[in-house]
């Protein structure tokens, strides 16, 4: 058995049409292995070494078919990266080595460029399929050796894994990961796909990619939120005489989902956070990745939560395990991105310290059979040791009850069946000869193209009647599926419609019966029906309206397509999804733009010149610069003179050497001078300039905001909730220096868009900040998609996205200022005037008793230091007490408490119970400091530390049940922690715990939901009889398929 690390390399792609926008500047260098930031704050670098740095920022150039070609030794190109990445997953695969590439970094930072490419830029996967059946072909001349191949193709999405191969086969709430320590791990009902040549492997990849786009479209989540695993599994028979042997390979390629950094402030204080699992796979893969690296270094009993995610649990082998596995992670070049881009780098530098126990495979499926044939036998004694048969059990049904059995013992025994079943499908499938395996993917594909539906866009020069191709937002899942128009009519709409639709769209803003299309006499028209949302050109259309090639069609609200005619149509621009979206949004005006607008103006006022003003004092900077340059290299040509010329004269005796010193100072004081003025000038160019900068940023986000936000609003109006959302630009609090902000430049440079939310029904209103929004998001699309399957179960409002508690009002700030702490003097307003409260507008509303008391650590009295200086070195303690407020307002008097903001930490006292002006808290809190630093010293002098009243208003309470969502997530991570631990107390007495808390909400809950159930009206009238009898007669008339 051999080790090897994980290979790393890091590759920076150029500026994004956004990045140009905003005039970034390139923070990235690179001198392969090596590559340099630059935070452009200070423009201090910090340097990392990886096995390959590849810069594919600049030095290149785009030729006529697309093709990307370097006109600079420096450029990587996508064959070069290939070479040194790529090769080695086919030599490894060849071998007999497992083998895992996977791509990292932001959204946007060309990591599907780098894996799958685009267009005549083919990336790593297709070229290694490519270069796989080449070498195939050539090891085929040797009789004695044969080859076979398999490919999956997964996604996950929202801790959900889902086959993108054969959609059929995914089950609610995803396929199940099961893990065997004999077996290792495996996922029932998985399907494995024989193929045969590079165009099979093709059409399968361009297959699942197409299924992938049109479930995203459904469910409206972009693919940056979804990692896409390709697996190839690798056969290699060779038969010496009587003696055959297996060697078995299995390659990874993962394209992992957009490492986003989650603001401090946003979704880290929902109350729902643990019921989404949208970034769980990513935080897992980063603790996963932390673990093994502090593993590889020699630290003793460290425990890696592989069964924290179901990426990291897929994954095992290439994390630590019996896999060579490679790393690229992809870099923005722009400053503006400085943050998530060393993010992503300190990642790949923890990445590079694990080390893998690699070693090579024999053909392992006569032992997984034996394997999983003892495990069934063990599950079958299992049963038979219960006093039931098989038979007995699959009888019992879905009640629970035989034979008075005990409900959660009967489900218990139901998931031993389940697996038993699952194992047996697995066993069968591992029979399979090679030529039965290919037999039955041929008649999958034939069936598959006598269903109908989409079908790949590569089939669509075979068409000879027009066709809609689509578009959508992630440039990968553009162009890769169409759907056919038939001669004469082609009915749009949803599967429970109740006349059967030729092409199914489930998704926001579609109608039952939606739109036709009608193709007569060489000509396309389309006609909406029920005023279903649908824009040809950014037009909405309410008539018959005839169609022309590159139209852009639009359905609903997530539904992009360009209008085609078959033949060549090389003379056509077609647009692109960008294009089609502003198209739309330009016609389509809101009030919620108006808002926007509205609010910029608040801060900017109207200025439709704003961009020609950026360009305009970026000039003028660069002007100032060149000319700030000149006039120093100038004053000191002069000022070099002048001292030659001074020290002549004393020489000669015409001057005293005092009197040419006093000449020389005053001359450089002047240009000094000169020189401050000038720079004073720069400053103030700056400033307006950042102005502008902070301007384009907040645009940016906006951008990407608004539709979402309007989106919200129509699937809250679809679902009938009586909830609106808005857009709000508000100032950070997270902060002492956005608190205490004054210069404009600074104060929009913690500007932030929120989303207000209005609760119609309970006439309150939440503030949700972006994170917080998008998280929310997440969980409304998936209660969304339940609803329109008709799947969507009542919950209660602790349950609810929509729903928050009402939100405590701000009444009052005190700030208090710390320099007596830099003399370690206590801070006592205690039976004295208090600190005041003031709110936005700077009227008091009241004020607060706080003391600061510094002592020793072991709470001895301290001496005063007569200089602050003496701080630096020393521990002490700072004995925070918030005693009491006085004089409060009425309007929000109710549950009282108070938030202090002390170097960017958060403490709150509890809320006060009883409605009251005088609130006494009673609150303390310590803080230590051991060996205090020159920045503590510096925030002492200079900053402050914030304390916020909040309360509630008359009516409103801040009491609210926990979500069974969040206690189920809490009680599903305990219980994983202690599998993995069985010997932990510690990790037993919390998963006992999580459970209990579970298991009452619960049952409470379930109590209400009954309730509801009965009181709620009937969802539609019931129909006559006769009616009855004629759509039980139509039902039995209908394929199997579309019941």
């Amino acid at each position: 058995m051999s080790s090897g690390g994980v290979q790393v390399a890091v590759r920076v792609r150029p500026f994004n049409k956004r990045e140009k926008s905003m005039n970034a500047k390139c923070c990235i260098r690179m001198k392969t292995p090596a590559t340099w930031i630059r935070n452009p704050d200070n423009d201090q670098e910090k340097q990392f070494t990886f096995d390959y740095s590849y810069w594919s920022h600049s030095g290149y150039k785009e030729e006529d078919n697309g093709l990307l070609v370097a006109t600079d030794d420096n450029y990587a190109t996508q064959m070069g990266v290939y070479k040194d990445l790529g090769e080695a997953v086919l030599n490894n695969c060849f071998e007999g080595y497992n083998t895992s590439l996977f791509a990292y970094g932001q959204t946007g930072s060309g990591k599907s460029y780098s894996m799958v490419g685009y267009g005549p830029n083919k990336g790593i996967i297709p070229i290694v399929c490519e270069n796989l059946f080449r070498r195939v072909d050539e090891g085929k001349q040797n009789p004695s050796v044969s080859y076979q191949v398999t490919v999956v193709m997964m996604e996950i999405y929202n801790e959900q894994l889902r086959d993108l191969l054969h959609p059929k086969v995914n089950k609610k709430g995803g396929l199940k990961i099961r893990s065997n320590k004999k077996i290792g791990v495996y996922i029932p009902g998985l399907k494995e796909e024989p193929v045969d040549s590079y165009e099979a492997i093709e059409r399968k990849m361009q297959e699942g990619t197409a299924n992938r786009t049109v479930a995203s479209t459904k469910m409206n989540a972009t693919s940056s939120r979804a990692h896409t695993i390709f697996g190839i599994m690798f056969t290699k028979i060779t038969q010496d005489g009587e003696v055959k042997s297996e060697s078995v390979s299995k390659v990874n390629l993962v394209d992992l989902a957009g490492s986003e950094r989650a603001e401090s402030t946003g979704a880290t204080g929902d109350r729902l956070k643990e019921g989404c699992a949208i970034n769980q796979s990513l935080s897992s893969l980063g603790n996963v990745i932390s673990a093994l690296a502090d593993k590889a270094m020699g630290k003793k009993k460290v425990f890696v939560p592989y069964r924290n995610s179901v990426l990291t649990q897929m994954l095992q082998d290439a994390l630590g395990g019996n896999s060579r596995t490679i790393m690229i992670c992809a870099l923005s070049p722009a400053d503006v991105n400085y943050e998530e881009t060393l993010s992503t780098l300190r990642y790949a530098d923890r990445a590079k310290k694990i080390k893998n126990k690699v070693q090579k495979n024999e053909n392992p499926t006569d032992r997984a059979i034996r394997l999983l044939k003892e495990e069934n036998a063990k599950l079958k004694k299992l049963l038979e040791g219960k006093g039931m048969s098989l038979d007995d059990l699959k009888a019992a049904g879905d009640g629970g009850g035989g034979g008075g059995a005990d409900p959660a013992e009967m489900k218990a025994l139901k998931d031993k069946l389940k697996e038993m079943e699952d194992n047996q499908k697995m066993i069968d499938e591992m029979n399979k000869s090679w030529d039965e395996k290919l037999a039955e993917a041929e008649a999958r594909g034939r069936a598959k193209a006598a269903e109908g539906g989409p079908s790949l866009a590569s089939d669509a020069s075979k068409l000879e009647i027009p066709y809609l191709i689509n578009l959508h937002e992630d440039e990968a899942m553009t162009n890769t599926f169409i759907h056919k128009l038939k001669d004469g009519e082609t009915k749009c709409g949803r599967k429970d419609s109740k006349e059967k639709q030729d092409i199914y769209f489930a998704g926001l803003g579609i109608k039952k019966e939606h739109c036709i299309f009608e193709y007569k006499d060489q000509h396309m028209h389309v006609t909406p029906l029920n005023n279903g949302k649908t824009f040809i050109n950014g037009d909405k259309i309410n008539e018959k309206t005839e169609l022309h090639l590159g139209d852009r069609v639009v359905m609903g609200s997530n539904f992009f397509f360009i209008y085609m005619t078959p033949g060549e149509h090389k003379e056509v621009q077609f647009k692109t999804f960008k294009d089609a979206y502003d198209e739309l949004m330009s016609k389509q005006s809101s009030n919620m733009s108006d808002k926007v607008s509205s609010e910029m103006s608040k801060l900017f006022g109207a200025d439709e010149k704003a961009e020609a003003k950026r360009a305009e004092l970026e000039r003028k900077l660069q002007e100032m610069e060149e000319k700030f340059k000149a006039a120093q290299a100038e004053n000191k040509r002069k000022l070099e003179a002048q001292a030659v010329k001074y020290s002549q004269m004393v020489a000669s005796g015409e001057m005293s050497a005092e009197d040419a010193k006093r000449e020389l100072s005053a001359e450089d004081k002047k240009m000094n001078a000169d020189e401050a003025k000038a720079n004073e000038e720069k400053k103030k160019v700056q400033r307006e300039k950042k102005i502008l900068m902070c301007r384009k940023k907040l645009e940016h986000t906006l951008d990407k905001l608004i539709p979402r936000i309007k989106e919200m609003n129509q699937v809250a109006q679809e679902m009938e909730k009586e909830v609106k959302f808005e857009v709000k630009l508000q100032q950070r609090t997270d902060n002492i220096q956005a608190i205490l902000a004054t210069d404009q430049a600074d104060r929009l440079a913690v500007m932030d868009p929120v989303v207000i939310v209005k609760n119609k029904k309970s006439n309150s209103s939440y503030t949700w900040p972006k994170d917080k929004f998008e998280q929310r998001r997440y969980l409304i699309l998936e209660q969304f998609q339940k609803f329109q399957e008709g799947e969507l179960e009542p919950c209660t409002d602790a349950d609810d996205p929509f729903w928050d508690p009402p939100e405590p009002k701000k009444i009052g700030r005190a700030i208090v200022f710390l320099k007596s702490l830099s003399h370690l003097v206590e801070i006592d307003h205690e039976g004295t005037k208090p600190f005041d409260l003031t709110d936005t507008r700077g009227k008091p509303v009241g004020g607060l008793h706080i003391r600061m008391l510094p002592s020793g650590i072991e709470d001895e009295e301290i001496d005063y230091l007569q200089d602050p200086q003496e701080l630096v070195g020393m521990s002490f303690k700072i004995k925070v007490c918030i005693d009491s407020g006085v004089n409060i307002p009425e309007d929000a008097c109710n549950f009282l408490h108070v938030s202090m903001l002390f170097q960017d930490q958060t403490f709150i006292t509890p809320m006060v119970k009883e409605r009251t002006t005088s609130p006494n808290f009673r609150y303390s809190t310590v803080l230590k400091f051991d060996d205090a630093d020159d920045t503590l010293l510096k925030y002492f002098l200079k900053e402050v530390a914030v304390f916020e009243l909040r309360g509630f208003p008359d009516g409103q309470t801040p009491v609210v049940e926990e979500s069974e969502m969040v206690l189920k997530a809490k009680f599903e991570k305990a219980r994983t922690a202690w599998k993995d631990d069985q010997d932990n107390k510690e990790l037993h007495e919390e998963f006992k715990a999580a459970k209990k808390a579970y298991s009452a909400v619960k049952k409470k809950n379930q109590e209400k939901l009954a309730k509801m159930k009965i009181e709620a009206p009937p969802a539609e009238e019931k129909k006559a009889p006769a009616e009855e009898k004629k759509a039980s007669a139509e039902e039995k008339k209908a394929p199997a398929e579309e019941k």
